[in-house]
Formats: structure tokens, C-alpha cells, sequence
């Protein structure tokens, strides 16, 4: 039975990275990453408006993905305001066999790793307090907040250490 993963947070609090790392952790063979970023920005190329398209197509490729992986992780910031109705539906289809993390990066966090982002991969302040969400949770019972002190392998490994928890 597919397990769906959703890796909710802000701009350059690690979710990106965590997802494709946790693939490489499940077996890229049985995990299919799904970026809300290619998606929205490199496939339909459309801002992130209530009820623009990534979401629906975003909705379709997990659904897609059910009964083909073992896993589908779903990345990126996945605002409540938009995406909570769709999110609220993929968890439906997978029959709650899911688990939720929010990256819970503080703003100051958040503009410490935007400095060390690559040259050109850079946010402005102004555009990161444009997108800043703050504690932007789902309050879904099997929701879980990653706190910002917490590293790489640690955010993976609590991942991996859930879903045996939870057996999904």
C-alpha cells in the first residue's frame, strides 16, 4: 500500500533537500518525488494564486503515483490558504495512509540559509517576507513540526523512525 509523505514549509527551510535525500533513503526506485517548484514554476510556469493550476496537476501526479511506489513524497511550501482542500484530498485517496511534516524554520532562520544559498538561488528579504508563512499547520493528527535546530541526516532519520512507528 503507498504511503504518501508531505514536506510542508517556507522558502529555504530544508524541505527540498530532505525530500530528494529521503528518496535516495527509500529507494528512488520505490519513492516518487513530487515538487509543488517543478511543478508550479518549471511545468506550468504560473504564479501561486487560490485555484491556479499546479494544483490540480500537483493533486493528479500523486494520485498518479498510488499503487505504482511504495511511497510518494510531496514537496514544497503548500500554503493552507491554497493547497489545504487538495491536500485534505490526496489524504482521502491514500486512505490517511500518509504522515505530514512542517518545517518549523523561524524568519531569522530562514534569512541565515537564504545567505548561503548558491549565488542567483539567492531570495530577497523582501520576497521571503512576501511568501513568509508563520506556523502555517494542517493541525492534521498525524502532522508533525521539524524544528529549525535539528540537521540533515536527523530530519531523515526522524522521517524513517516515524513511518516504522506509525507502520506505513
Amino acid at each position: 500500500m503507498t504511503k504518501l509523505i508531505i514536506l510542508r514549509g517556507n522558502s529555504g527551510s530544508g524541505k527540498t533537500t530532505a525530500a530528494q535525500r529521503l528518496q535516495q533513503a527509500l529507494s528512488p526506485a520505490s519513492a516518487m518525488l513530487v515538487s509543488q517548484d517543478v511543478i508550479r514554476l518549471g511545468i506550468l510556469n504560473v504564479k501561486d494564486y487560490p485555484g491556479n493550476p499546479s494544483i490540480e496537476l500537483i493533486k493528479n501526479i500523486c494520485e498518479f503515483g498510488k499503487d505504482k511506489y511504495d511511497y510518494v513524497i510531496l514537496e514544497g511550501i503548500l500554503g493552507a490558504a491554497k493547497y489545504k482542500t487538495m491536500l485534505l484530498e490526496l489524504l482521502s485517496f491514500f486512505k490517511n495512509n500518509a504522515i505530514v511534516y512542517y518545517f518549523d524554520v523561524s524568519f531569522p532562520e530562514t534569512l541565515k540559509r537564504n545567505d548561503k544559498r548558491k549565488e542567483g538561488q539567492q531570495f530577497s528579504i523582501k520576497l521571503l517576507k512576501k511568501w513568509w508563512l508563520d506556523k502555517d499547520l494542517l493541525n492534521l493528527p498525524f502532522e508533525y513540526s521539524l524544528p529549525e535546530n535539528l540537521g540533515k541526516k536527523e530530519i531523515i532519520q526522524q522521517i524513517l523512525n516515524d513511518l516504522k512507528k506509525a507502520k506505513l
